[in-house]
C-alpha cells in the first residue's frame, strides 16, 4: 500500500483555491421548474431522476437543446443505483455538472424499502432518524466531492409554500420523507437558490430566481452576505448567472 503523501500548509491553500466546483441546492413548490433548470447549464450536464417519481425531463432538455447546450437523462430506482452513477461521475471526463432530481424523491425511495418499513413498523422514530441519516449521508458525499474537484453537483428539493388569507407565502416546508428539516439542509449546503413566481404589473405569473435571501426564500451563495447589495437578490432563473456569482467570489 502505498501512503499518502503529506500536505503541507501552502500545498493546501493552493489545492484549495484550485477547486472551483459547486455544490448548489435548487429549491421550489411542484412544478416549479426545478428540473428544466438543468437546460440552462452551459458545460455537459448530466440530468439524474428518480424512475417513475421524477418525469419532467423533457422541458429540460427542450430548453438545452434551445440554448445549444448538451444534457443527457438517465433515472434511478434507488438510492444504491444514484450512489453508483454519482462514483462514475466522479471519474468521467466528459461531464461538467451532475444535475440530481430530486432530494423529495430519494427520500420517497429509501422509504419503500423493505428494511426501512420494516424498522418504521417496529420504531417510528428510529426508522425516519435512519431515512434521515442515509439521505443526509449522501448528500455529504456530494459535498466532499465537490470540495475537491471543479466539477458542479446540484440537488433540487420539492418546497410546501403555506399562503396567508391573501395568498402570500409566510413559510416554506420540506417536501421531503424522515427528520430533515430546512434548518438542518442549509448547513450542509454551501449554495441554496429558490425558485417562485410572482406576478408582474398585468397579473402574469413570471418566474423568479432568488440567489441571496428574498421574502421568506433563505437563499444563499457562499461566500456573499445578504448585505451585498451589488448582487442582486432576484434574477431571470439561470444556472449560468449563478455560477457566475459564485465563481467570482472564488
Amino acid at each position: 500500500m502505498v501512503e499518502k503523501k503529506k500536505l503541507s500548509i501552502k500545498e493546501r491553500v493552493a489545492q484549495h483555491k484550485s477547486n472551483k466546483g459547486n455544490f448548489c441546492c435548487v429549491m421550489g413548490a411542484r412544478l416549479g421548474g426545478k428540473t428544466t433548470l438543468a437546460g440552462t447549464l452551459k458545460e455537459p450536464t448530466l440530468l439524474l431522476q428518480a424512475a417513475r417519481l421524477e418525469t419532467n425531463s423533457k422541458s429540460a432538455l427542450k430548453l438545452a437543446s434551445e440554448n445549444g447546450y448538451k444534457l443527457d437523462v438517465i433515472s434511478f430506482s434507488s438510492l444504491d443505483e444514484l450512489a453508483e452513477i454519482f462514483e462514475e461521475f466522479k471519474e468521467s471526463k466528459e461531464y461538467k455538472n451532475l444535475y440530481i432530481d430530486s432530494l423529495s424523491a430519494i427520500g420517497d425511495l429509501v422509504y419503500d424499502r423493505p428494511d426501512i418499513q420494516k424498522l418504521l413498523n417496529k420504531d417510528v422514530w428510529q426508522g425516519y432518524r435512519t431515512l434521515g441519516s442515509e439521505i443526509v449521508n449522501f448528500i455529504l458525499k456530494c459535498k466532499d466531492f465537490v470540495d475537491n474537484s471543479d466539477k458542479n453537483v446540484f440537488l433540487t428539493l420539492a418546497l410546501k409554500e403555506k399562503t396567508d388569507n391573501q395568498g402570500f407565502v409566510t413559510k416554506l416546508d420540506l417536501i421531503m420523507k424522515g427528520n430533515m428539516s430546512l434548518e438542518m439542509l442549509q448547513k450542509v449546503c454551501p449554495n441554496i437558490i429558490c425558485l417562485f413566481r410572482e406576478e408582474d404589473e398585468e397579473c402574469n405569473s413570471i418566474r423568479k430566481m432568488a440567489i441571496r435571501s428574498h421574502d421568506v426564500y433563505n437563499s444563499r451563495i457562499d461566500g456573499i452576505l445578504d448585505s451585498c447589495e451589488k448582487i442582486p437578490a432576484v434574477v431571470t432563473p439561470d444556472l449560468e448567472l449563478f455560477l457566475k456569482v459564485a465563481n467570482s467570489v472564488k
